[in-house]
Protein backbone atom coordinates (compact mmCIF):
# COMPACT_ATOMS: atom_id res chain seq x y z
CA UNK A 1 0.00 0.00 0.00
CA UNK A 2 1.59 3.46 -1.16
CA UNK A 3 1.03 6.24 1.67
CA UNK A 4 0.84 9.95 0.98
CA UNK A 5 0.48 12.24 3.79
CA UNK A 6 -1.17 15.66 4.45
CA UNK A 7 1.49 17.92 7.09
CA UNK A 8 -1.01 20.45 9.01
CA UNK A 9 -1.93 22.12 12.46
CA UNK A 10 -5.53 21.43 11.76
CA UNK A 11 -6.99 18.61 9.94
CA UNK A 12 -10.79 17.92 11.82
CA UNK A 13 -12.42 19.69 8.90
CA UNK A 14 -10.52 18.65 5.80
CA UNK A 15 -12.52 17.12 3.00
CA UNK A 16 -9.88 15.82 1.46
CA UNK A 17 -9.24 12.60 3.05
CA UNK A 18 -12.62 11.38 1.45
CA UNK A 19 -11.61 12.91 -1.76
CA UNK A 20 -8.06 11.08 -2.07
CA UNK A 21 -9.99 7.86 -1.22
CA UNK A 22 -13.06 7.88 -3.57
CA UNK A 23 -10.16 8.98 -6.04
CA UNK A 24 -8.48 5.76 -5.34
CA UNK A 25 -10.50 3.09 -5.51
CA UNK A 26 -12.23 4.69 -8.58
CA UNK A 27 -8.85 4.16 -10.15
CA UNK A 28 -8.47 0.62 -8.45
CA UNK A 29 -5.12 2.52 -6.59
CA UNK A 30 -3.58 0.82 -3.68
CA UNK A 31 -2.68 3.86 -2.00
CA UNK A 32 -4.02 5.24 1.26
CA UNK A 33 -3.68 9.81 2.37
CA UNK A 34 -2.91 9.85 5.99
CA UNK A 35 -3.07 12.67 8.11
CA UNK A 36 -0.04 14.43 10.18
CA UNK A 37 -1.38 16.65 12.45
CA UNK A 38 0.96 19.09 14.20
CA UNK A 39 -1.07 21.40 16.50
CA UNK A 40 0.90 24.95 16.74
CA UNK A 41 0.19 27.37 19.55
CA UNK A 42 0.20 30.27 16.43
CA UNK A 43 0.44 30.74 13.07
CA UNK A 44 3.14 33.15 13.45
CA UNK A 45 5.88 30.93 14.50
CA UNK A 46 6.51 27.15 15.28
CA UNK A 47 8.07 26.03 18.82
CA UNK A 48 11.09 23.85 19.37
CA UNK A 49 8.57 21.09 20.64
CA UNK A 50 6.87 21.43 17.45
CA UNK A 51 10.28 21.45 15.42
CA UNK A 52 11.09 18.23 17.11
CA UNK A 53 7.39 16.53 15.87
CA UNK A 54 8.51 17.49 12.89
CA UNK A 55 11.77 15.89 12.45
CA UNK A 56 10.45 13.16 13.81
CA UNK A 57 7.81 12.87 11.15
CA UNK A 58 10.60 13.48 8.31
CA UNK A 59 13.01 10.96 9.84
CA UNK A 60 10.27 8.14 9.76
CA UNK A 61 9.25 9.31 6.44
CA UNK A 62 12.09 8.31 4.93
CA UNK A 63 12.47 5.46 6.43
CA UNK A 64 9.11 4.17 5.59
CA UNK A 65 9.46 1.94 2.28
CA UNK A 66 5.98 2.42 1.41
CA UNK A 67 6.00 6.28 1.69
CA UNK A 68 5.28 8.20 -1.34
CA UNK A 69 4.07 12.24 -0.69
CA UNK A 70 3.58 14.57 1.31
CA UNK A 71 1.23 17.86 0.89
CA UNK A 72 2.55 20.60 2.90
CA UNK A 73 0.01 22.85 4.27
CA UNK A 74 0.52 26.25 6.35
CA UNK A 75 2.04 27.21 8.71
CA UNK A 76 4.61 24.45 7.57
CA UNK A 77 5.37 25.39 3.75
CA UNK A 78 8.22 27.65 4.50
CA UNK A 79 9.48 25.69 7.37
CA UNK A 80 9.81 22.31 5.83
CA UNK A 81 12.69 23.57 3.37
CA UNK A 82 15.05 22.16 5.48
CA UNK A 83 14.17 18.92 5.36
CA UNK A 84 14.79 18.84 1.68
CA UNK A 85 17.41 17.51 -0.25
CA UNK A 86 16.15 19.32 -3.66
CA UNK A 87 13.94 22.06 -4.24
CA UNK A 88 12.12 22.85 -7.72
CA UNK A 89 13.52 25.84 -9.24
CA UNK A 90 9.86 27.36 -8.89
CA UNK A 91 9.84 26.13 -4.38
CA UNK A 92 13.48 27.43 -4.62
CA UNK A 93 12.54 30.86 -6.00
CA UNK A 94 9.29 31.54 -3.78
CA UNK A 95 11.27 29.91 -0.28
CA UNK A 96 8.07 28.10 0.15
CA UNK A 97 7.52 24.31 -0.63
CA UNK A 98 3.92 22.68 -1.06
CA UNK A 99 4.22 19.56 -1.75
CA UNK A 100 6.89 16.71 -1.09
CA UNK A 101 8.39 13.59 -3.44
CA UNK A 102 10.67 11.12 -2.26
CA UNK A 103 12.49 9.60 -5.37
CA UNK A 104 15.52 6.83 -4.58
CA UNK A 105 15.24 8.24 -0.94
CA UNK A 106 15.78 11.79 -1.57
CA UNK A 107 13.03 14.43 -1.22
CA UNK A 108 12.13 16.80 -3.92
CA UNK A 109 10.29 19.84 -2.79
CA UNK A 110 8.23 21.46 -4.99
CA UNK A 111 5.35 24.43 -5.25
CA UNK A 112 2.12 23.86 -7.70
CA UNK A 113 -0.14 26.03 -5.39
CA UNK A 114 0.11 28.98 -8.20
CA UNK A 115 -0.79 26.10 -10.50
CA UNK A 116 -3.53 24.97 -8.27
CA UNK A 117 -4.66 28.37 -7.57
CA UNK A 118 -5.15 29.88 -11.14
CA UNK A 119 -6.49 26.17 -12.37
CA UNK A 120 -9.36 26.31 -10.16
CA UNK A 121 -10.18 30.27 -10.72
CA UNK A 122 -10.50 29.21 -14.47
CA UNK A 123 -12.64 26.57 -13.81
CA UNK A 124 -15.07 28.01 -11.70
CA UNK A 125 -15.25 32.35 -11.91
CA UNK A 126 -13.10 31.92 -15.04
CA UNK A 127 -11.63 35.44 -14.03
CA UNK A 128 -9.73 37.57 -15.93
CA UNK A 129 -6.92 38.40 -14.33
CA UNK A 130 -4.14 39.91 -16.40
CA UNK A 131 -3.58 44.16 -16.03
CA UNK A 132 -5.76 43.82 -12.93
CA UNK A 133 -5.08 44.86 -9.32
CA UNK A 134 -5.21 42.56 -6.52
CA UNK A 135 -4.94 43.06 -2.96
CA UNK A 136 -2.94 39.66 -1.08
CA UNK A 137 -3.86 39.56 2.56
CA UNK A 138 -1.03 37.49 4.01
CA UNK A 139 2.20 36.96 2.85
CA UNK A 140 2.60 33.36 3.84
CA UNK A 141 3.15 30.15 1.76
CA UNK A 142 0.37 29.80 -0.07
CA UNK A 143 0.10 33.86 -1.14
CA UNK A 144 3.71 33.34 -2.16
CA UNK A 145 2.70 30.99 -4.58
CA UNK A 146 -0.27 32.86 -5.81
CA UNK A 147 1.58 36.00 -6.03
CA UNK A 148 4.03 33.94 -8.34
CA UNK A 149 1.19 32.99 -10.41
CA UNK A 150 -0.29 35.70 -10.33
CA UNK A 151 2.91 37.78 -11.48
CA UNK A 152 2.96 35.24 -14.50
CA UNK A 153 -0.29 35.69 -16.02
CA UNK A 154 0.26 39.26 -15.87
CA UNK A 155 -1.62 41.24 -13.25
CA UNK A 156 -0.75 44.97 -13.37
CA UNK A 157 -0.05 45.24 -10.00
CA UNK A 158 0.11 43.31 -6.81
CA UNK A 159 -0.15 44.86 -3.34
CA UNK A 160 0.77 43.21 -0.49
CA UNK A 161 -0.43 43.36 3.44
CA UNK A 162 0.72 41.22 6.36
CA UNK A 163 1.07 41.85 10.61
CA UNK A 164 4.46 40.39 9.92
CA UNK A 165 5.96 43.42 8.24
CA UNK A 166 9.37 41.12 7.63
CA UNK A 167 7.06 38.64 5.63
CA UNK A 168 5.75 41.44 4.01
CA UNK A 169 8.96 42.70 2.33
CA UNK A 170 10.45 39.49 1.79
CA UNK A 171 7.89 38.83 -0.47
CA UNK A 172 8.46 42.51 -2.04
CA UNK A 173 11.86 41.84 -2.37
CA UNK A 174 11.26 37.96 -4.15
CA UNK A 175 8.25 39.52 -6.40
CA UNK A 176 10.86 42.38 -7.33
CA UNK A 177 13.75 40.21 -8.02
CA UNK A 178 12.20 37.90 -10.03
CA UNK A 179 9.17 39.97 -12.22
CA UNK A 180 11.31 43.27 -12.43
CA UNK A 181 8.54 45.10 -14.63
CA UNK A 182 5.68 44.00 -11.75
CA UNK A 183 4.40 47.12 -9.96
CA UNK A 184 4.77 45.73 -6.54
CA UNK A 185 3.54 47.87 -3.42
CA UNK A 186 3.28 47.55 0.38
CA UNK A 187 0.23 48.73 2.14
CA UNK A 188 1.03 49.80 5.78
CA UNK A 189 -2.38 49.76 6.76
CA UNK A 190 -6.16 48.23 5.68
CA UNK A 191 -7.87 51.46 4.70
CA UNK A 192 -10.13 52.89 2.27
CA UNK A 193 -8.02 53.30 -0.59
CA UNK A 194 -6.18 50.15 -0.31
CA UNK A 195 -9.16 48.58 -0.79
CA UNK A 196 -10.85 50.70 -2.84
CA UNK A 197 -8.33 50.41 -5.92
CA UNK A 198 -8.14 46.63 -5.73
CA UNK A 199 -9.95 44.59 -8.91
CA UNK A 200 -9.34 41.65 -6.87
CA UNK A 201 -8.72 40.66 -3.03
CA UNK A 202 -7.33 37.55 -1.78
CA UNK A 203 -7.34 36.39 1.64
CA UNK A 204 -4.12 34.30 2.46
CA UNK A 205 -4.03 34.66 6.60
CA UNK A 206 -6.00 31.57 7.19
CA UNK A 207 -7.97 34.17 9.51
CA UNK A 208 -11.43 32.57 9.76
CA UNK A 209 -10.68 28.99 9.09
CA UNK A 210 -12.56 26.47 11.18
CA UNK A 211 -10.87 25.53 14.17
CA UNK A 212 -10.99 23.61 17.52
CA UNK A 213 -11.58 27.22 18.52
CA UNK A 214 -15.49 28.11 18.15
CA UNK A 215 -14.46 31.69 17.79
CA UNK A 216 -12.05 31.44 14.82
CA UNK A 217 -15.04 31.41 12.46
CA UNK A 218 -15.57 34.71 13.49
CA UNK A 219 -12.66 36.52 12.79
CA UNK A 220 -11.61 38.20 9.45
CA UNK A 221 -8.52 40.28 8.29
CA UNK A 222 -11.13 43.62 7.24
CA UNK A 223 -12.02 45.95 9.21
CA UNK A 224 -15.62 45.94 9.81
CA UNK A 225 -16.02 49.81 8.77
CA UNK A 226 -14.14 48.92 4.91
CA UNK A 227 -16.48 48.98 2.09
CA UNK A 228 -15.23 46.37 -0.48
CA UNK A 229 -15.99 48.07 -4.32
CA UNK A 230 -19.09 45.62 -5.72
CA UNK A 231 -16.98 45.31 -9.01
CA UNK A 232 -14.47 43.61 -6.81
CA UNK A 233 -13.47 39.83 -6.59
CA UNK A 234 -12.93 38.69 -3.25
CA UNK A 235 -11.31 35.08 -2.75
CA UNK A 236 -10.61 33.35 -0.02
CA UNK A 237 -8.06 30.44 0.67
CA UNK A 238 -10.30 28.89 2.79
CA UNK A 239 -13.11 26.34 2.27
CA UNK A 240 -14.20 25.66 6.01
CA UNK A 241 -16.66 27.32 6.59
CA UNK A 242 -17.47 27.38 3.35
CA UNK A 243 -18.31 30.89 3.42
CA UNK A 244 -16.24 32.74 5.84
CA UNK A 245 -16.29 36.30 7.79
CA UNK A 246 -14.40 37.86 5.05
CA UNK A 247 -16.51 36.22 1.94
CA UNK A 248 -19.63 37.74 3.94
CA UNK A 249 -18.28 41.28 4.50
CA UNK A 250 -17.54 41.02 0.70
CA UNK A 251 -20.61 39.53 -0.35
CA UNK A 252 -22.41 42.03 1.46
CA UNK A 253 -21.49 44.79 -0.87
CA UNK A 254 -22.04 42.99 -4.45
CA UNK A 255 -18.73 41.32 -4.37
CA UNK A 256 -18.53 38.61 -6.74
CA UNK A 257 -17.02 35.79 -3.80
CA UNK A 258 -15.52 32.40 -4.32
CA UNK A 259 -13.47 29.94 -1.71
CA UNK A 260 -10.49 27.72 -1.66
CA UNK A 261 -12.47 24.56 -2.56
CA UNK A 262 -11.69 25.08 -6.52
CA UNK A 263 -8.01 25.64 -5.39
CA UNK A 264 -7.85 22.49 -3.22
CA UNK A 265 -9.44 19.92 -6.14
CA UNK A 266 -7.17 21.47 -8.53
CA UNK A 267 -4.32 20.56 -6.14
CA UNK A 268 -5.47 16.81 -5.71
CA UNK A 269 -5.40 16.42 -9.86
CA UNK A 270 -1.94 18.38 -10.25
CA UNK A 271 -0.95 16.28 -6.98
CA UNK A 272 -1.65 12.65 -8.13
CA UNK A 273 -1.31 13.65 -11.56
CA UNK A 274 2.12 14.09 -10.84
CA UNK A 275 3.17 11.23 -9.18
CA UNK A 276 0.43 8.12 -11.22
CA UNK A 277 0.76 7.29 -14.49
CA UNK A 278 -1.58 8.87 -15.88
CA UNK A 279 -4.07 12.49 -15.95
CA UNK A 280 -6.63 13.34 -13.18
CA UNK A 281 -8.78 15.53 -14.45
CA UNK A 282 -9.88 18.47 -12.67
CA UNK A 283 -13.77 17.62 -13.29
CA UNK A 284 -13.11 14.28 -12.15
CA UNK A 285 -11.96 15.12 -8.93
CA UNK A 286 -14.28 17.99 -8.75
CA UNK A 287 -17.30 15.50 -9.55
CA UNK A 288 -16.14 13.70 -6.16
CA UNK A 289 -15.54 16.47 -3.96
CA UNK A 290 -18.78 18.27 -4.30
CA UNK A 291 -20.11 14.93 -3.23
CA UNK A 292 -18.47 15.51 0.34
CA UNK A 293 -19.34 19.39 0.74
Amino acid sequence: MREHFILSNYLKASKTFDIYRDVFEAKSLEHQYLPVEIPTQQMIEVSETELRSLRNFFSDFRRNPNAVSIVVSNPFKQLVLQFCDELSEEAARMGAVNLIVKRNNNLMGSNIDGEAFFLGQNRTTGYDFPGKTVLVLGCGGVSTAVAFKLARVGVRELRLFDIQKNKQAQLRDKLENHFPLLSVKEAESLDERAIAEADVIYNGTGVGKKSDNPSSVLATPLPDHLQVPATALAIDSNYTPWSTLFLEQCAKNGCQTTNGFSHMIAFVALHLSSILDSEIDYGFVREIGERHI
